[in-house]
Protein backbone atom coordinates (compact mmCIF):
# COMPACT_ATOMS: atom_id res chain seq x y z
CA UNK A 1 0.00 0.00 0.00
CA UNK A 2 3.03 2.30 0.39
CA UNK A 3 1.34 3.82 3.46
CA UNK A 4 -1.35 5.17 1.14
CA UNK A 5 -4.08 5.55 3.74
CA UNK A 6 -1.81 7.30 6.25
CA UNK A 7 -0.56 9.50 3.40
CA UNK A 8 -4.17 10.37 2.61
CA UNK A 9 -5.10 11.19 6.21
CA UNK A 10 -2.43 13.91 6.25
CA UNK A 11 -3.87 15.50 3.12
CA UNK A 12 -7.61 14.90 3.11
CA UNK A 13 -8.79 18.19 4.69
CA UNK A 14 -7.25 19.97 1.72
CA UNK A 15 -7.85 17.39 -1.01
CA UNK A 16 -11.59 17.06 -0.57
CA UNK A 17 -12.00 20.81 -1.19
CA UNK A 18 -10.25 20.74 -4.55
CA UNK A 19 -11.98 21.20 -7.89
CA UNK A 20 -11.65 18.96 -9.81
CA UNK A 21 -11.73 16.53 -6.86
CA UNK A 22 -8.68 14.48 -6.00
CA UNK A 23 -8.42 10.79 -6.83
CA UNK A 24 -6.58 8.09 -4.93
CA UNK A 25 -5.18 5.08 -6.77
CA UNK A 26 -4.82 1.92 -4.73
CA UNK A 27 -4.33 -1.79 -5.11
CA UNK A 28 -6.26 -4.40 -3.19
CA UNK A 29 -5.01 -6.66 -0.46
CA UNK A 30 -4.73 -4.31 2.47
CA UNK A 31 -5.70 -1.05 4.11
CA UNK A 32 -9.35 -1.26 3.04
CA UNK A 33 -10.40 0.52 6.23
CA UNK A 34 -8.38 3.58 5.24
CA UNK A 35 -9.68 3.48 1.68
CA UNK A 36 -13.27 3.36 2.93
CA UNK A 37 -12.61 6.50 4.97
CA UNK A 38 -11.31 8.22 1.85
CA UNK A 39 -14.45 7.37 -0.11
CA UNK A 40 -16.68 8.67 2.69
CA UNK A 41 -14.73 11.95 2.72
CA UNK A 42 -15.58 12.53 -0.94
CA UNK A 43 -12.36 11.57 -2.71
CA UNK A 44 -12.46 9.16 -5.66
CA UNK A 45 -10.73 5.87 -4.88
CA UNK A 46 -9.75 3.85 -7.92
CA UNK A 47 -7.84 0.68 -8.60
CA UNK A 48 -4.95 0.36 -11.06
CA UNK A 49 -7.41 -0.12 -13.94
CA UNK A 50 -9.43 2.96 -12.99
CA UNK A 51 -12.33 1.22 -11.23
CA UNK A 52 -13.85 3.14 -8.38
CA UNK A 53 -13.68 2.00 -4.77
CA UNK A 54 -16.25 -0.64 -3.91
CA UNK A 55 -15.72 -2.46 -7.20
CA UNK A 56 -13.06 -4.74 -5.71
CA UNK A 57 -9.68 -3.05 -6.05
CA UNK A 58 -7.03 -5.40 -7.32
CA UNK A 59 -3.50 -5.46 -8.69
CA UNK A 60 0.00 -4.91 -7.31
CA UNK A 61 0.98 -1.62 -5.61
CA UNK A 62 3.35 -0.63 -8.42
CA UNK A 63 0.47 -0.85 -10.92
CA UNK A 64 -1.53 1.64 -8.86
CA UNK A 65 1.46 3.99 -8.59
CA UNK A 66 2.16 3.98 -12.33
CA UNK A 67 -1.55 4.32 -13.15
CA UNK A 68 -1.84 7.30 -10.82
CA UNK A 69 1.15 9.05 -12.34
CA UNK A 70 -0.20 8.49 -15.86
CA UNK A 71 -3.73 9.61 -14.92
CA UNK A 72 -2.39 12.80 -13.33
CA UNK A 73 -0.50 13.66 -16.52
CA UNK A 74 -3.55 12.99 -18.68
CA UNK A 75 -5.93 15.00 -16.49
CA UNK A 76 -3.60 17.88 -15.70
CA UNK A 77 -3.54 17.03 -12.00
CA UNK A 78 -0.57 16.94 -9.65
CA UNK A 79 0.65 13.46 -8.76
CA UNK A 80 1.74 13.10 -5.12
CA UNK A 81 3.65 9.91 -4.39
CA UNK A 82 3.58 8.68 -0.79
CA UNK A 83 7.34 8.01 -0.95
CA UNK A 84 8.97 8.82 -4.31
CA UNK A 85 9.07 12.57 -3.80
CA UNK A 86 11.83 14.72 -2.30
CA UNK A 87 9.39 17.06 -0.55
CA UNK A 88 7.55 14.12 1.00
CA UNK A 89 10.90 12.73 2.17
CA UNK A 90 11.86 16.10 3.62
CA UNK A 91 8.63 16.17 5.59
CA UNK A 92 9.33 12.70 6.93
CA UNK A 93 12.81 13.90 7.89
CA UNK A 94 11.32 16.17 10.55
CA UNK A 95 10.68 13.04 12.60
CA UNK A 96 14.44 12.54 12.76
CA UNK A 97 14.84 16.06 14.14
CA UNK A 98 12.28 15.33 16.85
CA UNK A 99 14.01 12.08 17.81
CA UNK A 100 17.35 13.82 18.26
CA UNK A 101 15.72 16.61 20.25
CA UNK A 102 14.41 13.98 22.64
CA UNK A 103 17.63 11.93 22.71
CA UNK A 104 20.71 13.72 21.30
CA UNK A 105 22.91 10.65 21.84
CA UNK A 106 20.69 8.21 20.01
CA UNK A 107 22.58 5.05 19.03
CA UNK A 108 20.15 3.67 16.47
CA UNK A 109 16.77 4.08 14.80
CA UNK A 110 14.82 1.03 13.58
CA UNK A 111 12.33 1.58 10.74
CA UNK A 112 10.27 -0.56 8.41
CA UNK A 113 11.09 -0.05 4.73
CA UNK A 114 8.85 -0.08 1.69
CA UNK A 115 9.64 2.38 -1.06
CA UNK A 116 12.27 4.10 1.08
CA UNK A 117 10.68 7.51 1.65
CA UNK A 118 10.39 7.36 5.42
CA UNK A 119 13.80 5.84 6.12
CA UNK A 120 15.40 8.01 3.44
CA UNK A 121 14.02 11.27 4.81
CA UNK A 122 14.46 10.44 8.47
CA UNK A 123 17.86 8.86 7.88
CA UNK A 124 19.14 11.91 6.00
CA UNK A 125 18.13 14.25 8.82
CA UNK A 126 19.59 12.06 11.54
CA UNK A 127 22.84 11.36 9.68
CA UNK A 128 23.32 15.07 8.97
CA UNK A 129 23.07 15.97 12.65
CA UNK A 130 24.55 12.82 14.20
CA UNK A 131 26.45 10.58 11.75
CA UNK A 132 27.21 8.05 14.48
CA UNK A 133 23.54 7.08 14.83
CA UNK A 134 22.87 3.80 13.04
CA UNK A 135 19.92 3.66 10.68
CA UNK A 136 18.49 0.13 10.68
CA UNK A 137 16.13 -0.86 7.88
CA UNK A 138 13.76 -3.76 8.54
CA UNK A 139 11.77 -5.62 5.88
CA UNK A 140 9.19 -8.41 5.90
CA UNK A 141 10.77 -11.50 4.35
CA UNK A 142 7.70 -11.66 2.11
CA UNK A 143 8.18 -8.20 0.62
CA UNK A 144 11.71 -6.79 0.42
CA UNK A 145 11.87 -5.04 -2.96
CA UNK A 146 14.11 -2.17 -1.86
CA UNK A 147 16.46 -4.55 -0.05
CA UNK A 148 16.80 -6.75 -3.13
CA UNK A 149 17.47 -3.59 -5.17
CA UNK A 150 20.13 -2.37 -2.73
CA UNK A 151 21.79 -5.77 -2.93
CA UNK A 152 21.72 -5.65 -6.74
CA UNK A 153 22.99 -2.07 -6.94
CA UNK A 154 19.96 -0.99 -8.99
CA UNK A 155 16.18 -1.04 -8.81
CA UNK A 156 15.06 -4.57 -9.67
CA UNK A 157 11.87 -6.61 -9.56
CA UNK A 158 11.58 -8.92 -6.55
CA UNK A 159 9.30 -11.74 -5.55
CA UNK A 160 6.35 -10.54 -3.50
CA UNK A 161 4.25 -12.67 -1.17
CA UNK A 162 1.36 -11.63 1.11
CA UNK A 163 2.46 -9.82 4.25
CA UNK A 164 0.92 -8.25 7.33
CA UNK A 165 3.02 -5.20 6.48
CA UNK A 166 0.72 -4.01 3.69
CA UNK A 167 1.91 -0.41 4.06
CA UNK A 168 5.41 -1.37 2.90
CA UNK A 169 4.45 -4.00 0.33
CA UNK A 170 5.17 -3.77 -3.37
CA UNK A 171 7.84 -2.98 -5.92
CA UNK A 172 9.90 0.21 -6.05
CA UNK A 173 8.91 2.64 -8.80
CA UNK A 174 11.50 2.72 -11.62
CA UNK A 175 13.82 5.70 -11.20
CA UNK A 176 12.69 6.30 -7.59
CA UNK A 177 14.68 9.09 -5.93
CA UNK A 178 14.64 7.08 -2.72
CA UNK A 179 17.02 4.41 -4.00
CA UNK A 180 20.25 6.42 -3.89
CA UNK A 181 19.26 8.01 -0.60
CA UNK A 182 18.67 4.60 0.98
CA UNK A 183 22.07 3.41 -0.27
CA UNK A 184 23.72 6.25 1.64
CA UNK A 185 21.78 6.30 4.91
CA UNK A 186 20.94 2.67 5.76
CA UNK A 187 23.66 1.06 7.86
CA UNK A 188 22.10 -2.28 8.75
CA UNK A 189 19.39 -4.42 7.16
CA UNK A 190 17.18 -7.06 8.77
CA UNK A 191 14.43 -9.31 7.43
CA UNK A 192 11.63 -10.64 9.65
CA UNK A 193 9.04 -13.37 9.23
CA UNK A 194 5.28 -12.96 9.34
CA UNK A 195 5.22 -14.76 12.69
CA UNK A 196 7.78 -12.30 14.09
CA UNK A 197 5.73 -9.35 12.83
CA UNK A 198 2.55 -10.72 14.41
CA UNK A 199 4.36 -11.34 17.71
CA UNK A 200 5.62 -7.75 17.73
CA UNK A 201 2.12 -6.39 17.07
CA UNK A 202 0.81 -8.51 19.94
CA UNK A 203 3.58 -7.31 22.28
CA UNK A 204 2.73 -3.67 21.57
CA UNK A 205 -0.95 -4.36 22.25
CA UNK A 206 -0.19 -6.10 25.54
CA UNK A 207 2.38 -3.66 26.89
CA UNK A 208 1.14 -0.32 25.49
CA UNK A 209 -2.51 -1.01 24.62
CA UNK A 210 -1.92 0.12 21.03
CA UNK A 211 -3.40 -1.69 18.05
CA UNK A 212 -0.79 -1.06 15.35
CA UNK A 213 -0.61 -2.09 11.72
CA UNK A 214 1.82 -4.69 10.42
CA UNK A 215 4.35 -2.14 9.17
CA UNK A 216 4.65 -0.78 12.72
CA UNK A 217 5.34 -4.25 14.04
CA UNK A 218 8.18 -4.79 11.56
CA UNK A 219 10.85 -2.58 13.22
CA UNK A 220 10.11 -3.93 16.70
CA UNK A 221 10.41 -7.46 15.30
CA UNK A 222 13.78 -6.45 13.89
CA UNK A 223 15.00 -5.15 17.24
CA UNK A 224 13.79 -8.27 19.04
CA UNK A 225 15.71 -10.35 16.52
CA UNK A 226 18.94 -8.46 17.30
CA UNK A 227 18.19 -7.55 20.91
CA UNK A 228 21.50 -8.75 22.30
CA UNK A 229 23.49 -6.53 19.95
CA UNK A 230 21.64 -3.42 21.15
CA UNK A 231 21.43 -4.16 24.85
CA UNK A 232 22.12 -1.04 27.00
CA UNK A 233 22.01 1.19 23.88
CA UNK A 234 19.76 4.18 23.20
CA UNK A 235 17.43 2.92 20.47
CA UNK A 236 14.32 4.40 18.85
CA UNK A 237 11.68 2.36 17.03
CA UNK A 238 9.39 4.16 14.61
CA UNK A 239 5.84 2.82 14.89
CA UNK A 240 4.72 4.10 11.52
CA UNK A 241 0.97 3.63 11.67
CA UNK A 242 -2.23 2.23 13.17
CA UNK A 243 -4.20 1.84 9.95
CA UNK A 244 -5.53 -1.67 10.38
CA UNK A 245 -9.06 -3.03 10.60
CA UNK A 246 -10.00 -4.67 13.90
CA UNK A 247 -10.82 -7.94 12.16
CA UNK A 248 -7.42 -8.01 10.44
CA UNK A 249 -5.62 -7.31 13.70
CA UNK A 250 -7.46 -9.96 15.67
CA UNK A 251 -6.84 -12.55 12.96
CA UNK A 252 -3.12 -11.73 12.90
CA UNK A 253 -2.03 -11.49 16.51
CA UNK A 254 -1.21 -14.72 18.38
Amino acid sequence: MRALADHWLLQDPWLVQQNPPADTRAEGGGGDDGLDRQSRQGCGVRGPEGRRGGDGLCGPPIAAELAARAAAAEQGKTYISPYNDRDVMAGQGTMGLELLEQQPELDAVFLSVGGGGLIGGLGTAVKTLRPATQIVGVWPENSAAMLRSLEAGEIVEAEERPTLSTSTAGAVEPGAVTFDVCRHVIDTTIEVSEAEIAAAMAAIARHDQWMVEGAAGVPLAGLVKQAQAWRDKKVAIVLCGRNIALETFLAAVP
